[in-house]
């Protein structure tokens, strides 16, 4: 199955590479519509084809990763070279399935919610199937997705919830990230050697939940010793407002999105 993706920025790009890296789809398999002009560039640099918007269209699926608001002007370029048979990929945010039917009505669409860590395949991504999808469509969807890390099937009605989760949240992680390598610089670490320390714990904390299976409340009481340390850095992070601040900032991405078009 030959993939068009209409617009290659940041999220558009790491699927691709994710992609090709993973060898779930061959370079010559892609044909990429970007309009910006060093994107443009770097891509053909990296083997990708580059084409116009009508001959990205004409491919068998066809995956959306342009900005909420300049999706219309794409549309309308494309309105009237849409197939009835061409599997429809969105990974945009703050649409419904029943306003992408209205765009294409007929066709087969999925939306998608991955993150940008697709690009290491590591990342986390939802998929919210309509009602056109075959099992041909899900085994290519689901192929796609679990080359470039894992994915969860859910309703629509968590897609918004998964964007704050994931799409938006591994920005969170980051940030996180950030703040302990710069506690570590604080007290006597090197840059690196502080962002060495703060991402290997963040990963073993990740796997120790995955691979364990327990909650991280139970996991986070393990570490916590009666009057030790550890319980320390927990009340000043429950002082400071750490797990408010955490949902609010996912709320906030998820108000956000259903505000994008209105």
């Amino acid at each position: 199955m030959k993939l068009g993706v209409i617009g290659c920025g940041t999220m558009g790009y790491a699927l691709i590479k994710g992609f090709t890296e993973s060898g779930v789809l061959a370079k010559d398999h892609i044909l990429c519509c970007e309009t910006n002009e060093v994107t443009v560039s770097g891509l053909q640099a990296m083997g990708y084809t580059v084409a116009d918007v009508k001959e990205a269209i004409s491919c068998d699926a066809v995956l959306f990763s342009v900005k909420p608001y300049q999706f219309k002007n794409v549309y309308d370029a494309i309105r009237t070279f849409i197939r009835k048979d061409t599997l429809i990929i969105s990974i945009m945010a703050g649409f419904t399935m029943n306003q992408l039917e209205g765009y294409f009505d007929g066709c087969p669409i999925v939306m998608l919610m991955p993150n940008t860590a697709v690009s290491v395949k590591k990342g986390m991504t939802a998929i919210v199937y309509g009602e056109k999808i075959t099992n041909d469509h899900k085994e290519f969807i689901e192929k796609l997705a679990s080359a470039v890390g894992n994915y969860e099937v859910i309703d629509e009605s968590l897609h918004e919830a998964s964007m704050g989760m994931s799409g938006s949240g591994i920005a969170y992680a980051y940030m996180y990230l950030e703040s302990m390598a710069d506690a570590g610089i604080r007290l006597g670490m090197k840059p690196e050697q502080a962002l060495k320390f703060a991402a290997n714990s963040a990963i073993g904390a990740c796997e120790m939940v995955l691979q364990t299976g327990q909650h991280p409340a139970k996991l986070r009481q393990d570490v916590c010793s009666p009057r030790g340390t550890t319980i320390e850095g927990i009340l000043k992070l429950e002082e400071m407002g750490f797990r408010s601040a955490i949902q609010q900032a996912v709320k906030a991405t998820v108000d956000k999105s259903k505000g994008n078009l209105r």
